[in-house]
């Protein structure tokens, strides 16, 4: 994302975003970066949500619902 990005569609899916990402937050998700509260100078009612990154597991609400982009952190064991 970068200055070209723009808002999602509706208060409503803004509002849903904002859910899916309190949602990692509650099931035990770490937010590394938090958009939910971005202001876009001279657009005080637009529906941006900011990048947004999470660090959580397959199982959660958020890693299940969105259909966008998840890193998925594995521990690589190397045998001697």
């Amino acid at each position: 994302m970068g200055k070209n990005s723009g808002p999602v569609i509706s208060p409503h899916s803004k509002e849903r975003v904002t859910n899916l990402v309190a949602s990692a937050e509650n099931e035990g998700g770490k937010i590394l970066l938090d958009g939910r509260n971005m202001v876009v100078p001279n657009y005080p009612d637009g529906n941006f949500v900011g990048p947004t990154i999470i660090k959580a597991g397959t199982s959660m609400r958020c890693y299940q619902s969105v259909p966008l982009v998840f890193l998925v952190q594995r521990r690589l064991t190397m045998d001697a």
